[in-house]
């Protein structure tokens, strides 16, 4: 246990009886102080001590100066105990005080037991401890306050704590342990709220962390989580017009056993308010209309605090976009009545403009490849959207974490510098695994990729998979700015083998491409691959060929086709977009002017779209059409040029088994057509959650379109971005139209973007 000391007065006693041993003569020149010596301080300065004690040599001895000087050592709170004892020195005329102490000891370790609802990480950063400093009681006490503080706050009344302090070691130091038991938490019985005539309890307290104990709720009582409740009070009646609304009052009534606690809120509603007239002053820059377009509510409207401060924000936009960095903006409000009339006031100052653009924290990527991809240029005007623009297009190269935007001033007349400050992610892939699915079972595979070559953006990949039913061979080259133009150009080789139930495919061939942004067309771009490949088929030696004869050709075959496609993209991100959209038309011709044994021609019209709906919820709706035919007749489409729809992917649906490439099992055909919405949840920047619905089918003819059923699934999945891999799929659909009867199907799909 540790030592407390206090004051008192047995050390003047002490003095006061030594000095009274002599007489009047000898008193006389006891009072005078011949020394004063300090012991039992072992990590304190003497120099330290004497310095607060106040007496030295050559003072009187003075009672009330002694307590004093004890008193101020005390507080100092690093002794457990302070003692003056006094020696006559005659022959000197005088008296020796020795000042003696016994210091605290120090923290040697803080253990903390017991903690479940409060981590050890959160108490540690709230008491602060250090190896080394002062252990006093009232360190320890202050201690326990702080822990019963941070469980209060969680809901826990009835957590108490005690203290166990060790022996001190050689060097002074002990070991420090506090025992928690947190009790049980506190329960919500009831909310109570009173003055509400607006909005009913329940439209109030749905907008509440803290809840009432239901069978589905926990009730838990945060107490830190209060008055951020209140605020949400407020928040929803000034949202809808009532600005002057305040909590009046909040108290709590716990049970005998502080269990359970009934909440009172006590709500003053106030008036409701409409927008009366909106006005400004100030602005030359920009015309009235663009003012008035960038407004988010209107005369008229119910005044909604929310909607004001957005259109504040909206016209500081409109002007950050025309490079007024540093315009000032003063909203004005008064009140008429029951109309609130809205005045700004604002001062535009003179347009920045951009003098340099600065690069930081590429390490490995080469500065070229970030500064190609911005469109906020130096000389320009400061425009807010071109500024946006850039951060996502370097972002959207894939090979960084983030993307932080800055500025300084650069000049006297408000230029500024931008920078564009990057942080690399891990970008190669060399690995290996393995892969299951209902088609093609287990398959191994081993890949060595790396989209950021030498830091230069070049992307090179060789993949190789082999298994039961299929064996892949890849390798292919992008330099994505050829002769430092924003042309792409590369190529792909490729031996791919399926093994099928009744059929073996053999593709070997290569593929050459290229791709171009167009002028005067934001986000646009147009794409062109030459592929030339040998495809054979291989029926199956106990099969029944005839009636395969209708839809496989045995033998080899040559396919020399050229594909275009034209691609607006506009997302903000294509791993894992929350707005912008993605359209795209792909026309592929084979055959012809272009050799060949094989002929056709195929079309694919893809589209789709992000919006974000509330809080960190995404909505994407996606269409796909597509078709494929011959020039004379759709007989000289080959079976594998077809579309089979099923499984995940680009024409997929969810909740169907993947396709087996036989026209006459599968959800295949030359045309087709597919929907899907997805609603998905921000979980990270890298992981979301979603709900889906997939509807799709295909048909031999265009004119069969809508002769058959829909092809219905929906389902939940999860989507993880994985370095150089892409994006990560686990999706689990129910198909509502799958024969006999409907069914659950699990899906993987790995690679891509969102």
């Amino acid at each position: 246990m540790m030592r407390r000391g206090y004051c008192s007065l047995a050390a003047l006693l002490c003095v006061v009886c030594l000095l009274g041993a002599y007489g009047s003569h000898a008193q006389e020149l006891a009072a005078v102080i011949t020394a004063v010596e300090v012991s039992g301080n072992q990590r304190f300065d003497t120099g330290t001590v004497l310095s607060n004690f106040g007496l030295e040599v050559g003072d009187r001895v003075d009672q009330v100066a002694i307590a004093e000087g004890i008193r101020r050592l005390y507080s100092l709170r690093v002794f457990s105990d302070v003692e003056v004892e006094a020696e006559p020195e005659p022959e000197r005329g005088g008296v020796r005080l020795i000042i003696i102490v016994l210091e605290h000891p120090t923290l040697a370790q803080l253990e903390l037991r017991g903690n479940r609802a409060v981590s050890s990480g959160d108490i540690e950063k709230e008491l602060i401890p250090r190896t080394g400093q002062t252990i006093s009681p009232q360190t320890v006490l202050r201690w326990k306050r702080l822990v019963l503080k941070l469980y209060e706050e969680k809901g826990y009344l009835l957590t108490t704590v005690t203290e166990e302090v060790g022996l001190p070691d050689d060097r002074g130091g002990v070991h420090v342990t506090l025992n928690i038991d947190e009790g049980r938490k506190v329960k919500i019985r009831d909310i109570d709220i009173k003055g509400n005539e607006v909005f009913s309890d329940e439209a109030i307290e749905r907008n509440l962390t803290n809840r009432e104990k239901e069978w589905y709720r926990s009730g838990s009582f945060k107490r830190e989580e209060l008055d951020e409740d209140l605020d949400k009070i407020v928040a929803l009646y000034r949202k809808h017009g009532y600005v002057d609304c305040k909590v009046a009052e909040h108290r709590f009534r716990y049970d005998d056993q502080r269990e359970w606690v009934t909440i009172t809120i006590v709500v003053d509603e106030g008036q409701q308010y409409r927008v009366g007239s909106i006005e400004w002053v100030g602005n030359e820059a920009l015309a009235d209309d663009v003012l008035r377009s960038a407004l988010k509510i209107g005369t008229g409207d119910i005044y909604n605090v929310e909607k004001v401060n957005e259109t504040l924000g909206s016209l500081y936009a409109a002007y950050t976009e025309e490079g007024y960095l540093y315009v000032g903006i003063d909203q004005e409000e008064s009140t008429q009545g029951d109309a609130i009339d809205i005045f700004y006031r604002i001062r535009e100052g003179r347009p920045a403009r951009i003098q340099k653009l600065v690069i930081a924290g590429n390490s490995r990527t080469k500065e070229k490849v970030i500064r190609r991809e911005l469109v906020a240029l130096p000389g320009e005007i400061f425009r807010r959207s071109s500024v946006i623009r850039s951060q996502q297009k370097v972002m959207n190269l894939g090979f960084f974490e983030n993307v932080m935007l800055d500025y300084r001033t650069a000049n006297e007349e408000g230029d500024v510098d931008l920078i564009f400050k990057v942080e690399e992610k891990q970008t190669g892939h060399l690995g290996g695994g393995f892969a299951y699915s209902e088609i093609d079972a287990l398959t191994w595979y081993l890949e060595l990729s790396e989209p950021n070559l030498f830091g230069r953006a070049r992307r090179g990949y060789l993949r190789t998979e082999w298994g039961k039913r299929r064996q892949n061979y890849e390798f292919g080259f992008t330099e994505p700015w050829l002769f430092d133009r924003p042309i792409s150009a590369g190529f792909d080789i490729f031996h791919m083998t399926r093994y099928r139930d009744y059929y073996d495919q053999k593709r070997t061939g290569g593929a050459v491409r290229a791709s171009a942004p167009i002028p005067r067309l934001d986000y646009t771009r147009i794409y062109g691959t030459y592929r030339l490949e040998d495809v054979e088929i291989v029926l199956g030696p106990d099969i029944d060929k005839s009636d395969l004869s209708a839809w496989f050709v045995e033998g080899k075959r040559r396919t020399s086709s050229a594909i275009f496609s034209l691609i607006r993209d506009s997302r903000d991100y294509v791993f894992n977009a929350t707005r912008g959209s993605r359209l795209a038309y792909t026309i592929e011709v084979a055959g012809g002017p272009l050799g060949g044994q094989v002929d056709f021609h195929k079309h694919v019209l893809d589209a789709r779209s992000y919006w974000p709906t509330f809080w960190k919820f995404v909505l994407m709706l996606r269409g796909r059409f597509g078709i494929v035919d011959g020039y004379s007749t759709a007989s000289s489409v080959p079976s594998y040029e077809y579309f089979y729809l099923g499984g995940a992917g680009d024409y997929g649906i969810r909740g169907y088994p993947d396709p087996t490439f036989h026209p006459a099992r599968d959800i295949a055909g030359r045309t087709m057509m597919t929907f899907t919405a997805e609603h998905k949840f921000l979980l990270t920047d890298k992981v979301y959650w979603l709900l889906f619905a997939d509807a799709g089918n295909a048909w031999m003819n265009v004119r069969d379109i809508g002769s058959e059923d829909w092809k219905r699934g929906a389902g939940t999945g999860i989507r993880i971005e994985i370095p150089m891999l892409g994006v990560l799929g686990f999706d689990f659909g129910y198909g509502f139209d799958r024969k006999p009867k409907p069914r659950w199907e699990f899906h993987v799909q790995m690679g891509g973007a969102d």
